[in-house]
């Protein structure tokens, strides 16, 4: 059940230009355009040994007297927390979902009806059509493959982008979408556009602790302002700022990080290590004279860092060890019956799918997991007092859980009332009548309360956000909490090695924290670029245009801070990895070794071969400058990842641009080419006589870390 709950989050997605259906396969498209505009009707693939066919998620309405009947004896339900209702989904012995209407006390809504999800046969086809299918795919807006392991098997999931309009007319005003836009950022399908009759703002999810997520938005916002040229733009932005008034300068950084290539790779370092936000880095890299406004509620921003949670697989194991030891213990059936259904109940609230919760909702979920988690701690106590095979550890663990999870709930709690002041700050600069477009950068958690308010105010708005890669990794959300809480800033600050709540720093801190790392960055960005002019810049049968190469990684945040160098005395990439023109190593510093040779101390780019005649062309170098070559968590709510696959149309280009980590070398390798070659390195399922093997189809969606607090 955990890993269905989970493997959502696993999404990686650019965008595609869609081109004409291959005979065949229209039936195929149609269900997956389908996909792109409503969820509800999802696509899967199903292969057996000899075929693969196409499936769609048809959802109906069911007589409750029917769905009882067809409930499973043996099956955990899960909780789905909804903006529309609450819903308990059982999986039937079909393979169909049905879902009971709830009310959000529990009780049966018989305003709602029961429904039923099923997946019907849309086409099928010979196995031996897959690399054409994926070709047409890839053509018609795939945008990603990965394959994962995980306990029961192998997983292989294709990603597609929405599609995102040209334009956006907002009543008030129109914006421009270009195809760099489209290929980092999309428009929420949760929050339509709405065209309003007294102003207009841009709402910006902005992914604050998820660093990938970071350099996503930064290239998108670019890209945003570049495609409306006329308009000028002005900064609304959430976070702490040191008053009284809430126009936001640039502290004083704006006198020691001078304008440059090195100014990008000091930047993103900042941007990553959340010393910076995402406008203010936007700032100081393009457009310094940007007006930048504060929205936020000082007051309610000051409490302590939340105490941290356990994964949550290690939480799952603590109430099945305990659970065991109840079973075991000489209770009264009674009372083991009883602490079950207490059991049951903890599984299906940590299960529970929150990714449509309302704002007020997620805090009394994470209020209701507080009292759940300490109740069970203090039962567990009991027994273990009472002679029980009960582990202490366990217990100790779901106690600070408890204690986690009260922590959130405050925390959503007061970002509910900053909502009172962001509102009406946001409505206020949208209707000035300055002509100043605003973009109001707020996390996801805000916005049901901020449109409402919009709507309300008859304010047109357009909400965008980034396509995320990855979920942030633990160490971000525990480096992202330490950043933004008073009790732990300082020593964050002084030790950093990983962005901030905080809208700037202090004139102080930019003294005492800022000013070091930004001379050592900057000195370590010159020595770089020394290297590359030196390295590739002297050969003399390179046809390496060094400086754009020197750009394009400047401005690339995860590629920034890293050296390149030639493929030199390295052997050659094996296999299929020989078609690459480059490869993103990261290091021994990771773990990384390379295929018959040992991996670089630091992280680099490697390109294989600088004598190549592509690299006289820019388009190599325009890849460079948006691709991402962060490595994928390898191990994430029980699956590792073992391929992924992203493609990057270029504009301007007649290539295809392809990354492929490989989790053998833990290195990320560059291909160009066309659709076919892409086709060509996306794996076939193995299935053996009599079984299948279901590939998932999904949609890019902003991923959110619900167990982690959202503080903006």
């Amino acid at each position: 059940m955990l890993r269905r709950c989970l493997t959502g989050l696993f999404v990686l997605l650019i965008t595609s230009t869609v081109f004409a259906a291959e005979p065949g396969f229209e039936p195929v498209l149609k269900a997956i355009n389908a996909y792109r505009g409503d969820s509800s009707k999802a696509v899967s693939i199903r292969f057996t040994a000899k075929t693969f066919q196409a499936l769609q998620r048809v959802e109906s309405p069911l007589q409750a007297k029917d769905a009882e009947a067809r409930l499973p004896k043996d099956s955990v339900p899960r909780l789905k927390i909804a903006d529309k209702g609450n819903w308990v989904e059982y999986t039937a012995d079909d393979g169909s979902v049905i879902s009971r209407p709830i009310t959000s006390r529990g009780d049966v809504d018989p305003a709602r009806s029961w429904k039923q999800a099923r997946w019907v046969p849309v086409a099928s086809f010979e196995r031996s059509a897959w690399p054409d299918f994926v070709e047409f795919a890839i053509a018609n807006g795939m945008s990603g493959v990965r394959e994962a392991r995980y306990a029961q098997g192998r997983e292989l999931a294709l990603s597609f982008a929405l599609m995102t309009p040209p334009s956006i007319d907002g009543g008030a005003r129109k914006l421009e979408l270009n195809d760099t836009f489209r290929a980092t950022m999309r428009l929420s399908p949760q929050y339509p556009p709405y065209a309003g009759t007294k102003g207009f703002v841009v709402l910006l999810h902005d992914p604050h602790e998820n660093v990938a997520g970071r350099f996503q938005t930064l290239a998108g916002l670019r890209a945003l302002v570049s495609a409306n040229r006329s308009v000028r733009f002005q900064f609304l932005i959430e976070g702490a700022y040191t008053g009284p008034s809430r126009q936001l300068g640039l502290a004083g950084l704006e006198n020691v990080i001078k304008p440059g290539m090195t100014a990008a790779v000091v930047v993103n370092k900042l941007l990553s290590q959340y010393m910076l936000n995402t406008p203010t880095a936007y700032r100081l890299l393009y457009d310094r004279t940007i007006e930048s406004w504060a929205i936020d509620d000082n007051d309610l921003l000051t409490y302590d860092a939340p105490r941290p949670l356990r994964p949550v697989l290690e939480q799952f194991r603590s109430l099945q060890r305990i659970a065991v030891a109840v079973d075991q213990s000489p209770l009264q059936a009674s009372v083991k019956a009883s602490l079950q259904d207490a059991f049951t109940i903890a599984f299906v609230y940590l299960g529970t799918d929150v990714s449509d919760a309302p704002d007020a909702a997620l805090a009394d979920y994470f209020a209701t997991l507080q009292k759940i988690f300490r109740a069970i701690a203090d039962v567990g106590r009991e027994l273990r007092a009472a002679g029980a095979a009960v582990n202490q550890a366990d217990l100790s663990g779901l106690a600070a859980d408890a204690d986690g999870f009260g922590d959130q709930f405050l925390t959503y709690r007061k970002a509910l009332e900053r909502n009172k002041t962001m509102a009406p700050q946001i409505i206020a600069r949208a209707t000035t009548g300055t002509g100043q477009l605003p973009i109001a950068f707020i996390g996801n958690y805000h916005t049901p309360a901020i449109v409402d308010a919009l709507r309300r105010a008859s304010i047109g708005y357009v909400v965008i956000e980034p396509r995320l890669r990855e979920p942030s990794t633990e160490a971000e959300s525990r480096a992202f909490d330490k950043a933004n809480h008073p009790n732990t800033r300082r020593s964050y600050l002084s030790t950093i090695k990983l962005n901030m709540g905080w809208n700037l720093p202090t004139p102080s801190e930019v003294d005492s924290y800022f000013v070091p790392k930004i001379n050592a960055t900057a000195a370590r960005a010159d020595s770089m670029r020394t290297s590359l002019v030196a390295g590739l810049g002297a050969r003399p049968d390179s046809v390496i245009q060094v400086d754009k190469l020197i750009a394009s990684m400047s401005e690339n945040g995860s590629l920034g801070s890293i050296t390149a160098s030639a493929g030199g005395s390295s052997p050659p990439p094996p296999g299929k990895f020989a078609q690459a023109f480059a490869y993103f190593d990261p290091g021994d510093a990771v773990g990384g070794r390379g295929r018959g040779a040992a991996s670089s101390a630091e992280p680099r780019l490697v390109i294989i071969d600088p004598r190549d005649v592509q690299w006289k062309d820019t388009d190599r170098y325009d890849f460079l400058r948006v691709g991402m070559f962060r490595r994928p968590q390898e191990s994430f709510a029980g699956t590792t990842t073992t391929s992924n696959l992203v493609f990057y149309p270029i504009a301007g280009s007649n290539r295809l641009f392809i990354t492929m980590y490989d989790s053998g070398s833990r290195r990320t390798y560059c291909f160009e080419g066309t659709a076919q070659l892409a086709a060509s390195l996306v794996a076939v399922p193995i299935v053996t006589a009599n079984k299948s093997v279901d590939v998932r189809v999904q949609i890019t969606k902003l991923i959110v870390r619900i167990r982690t607090v959202d503080h903006g």
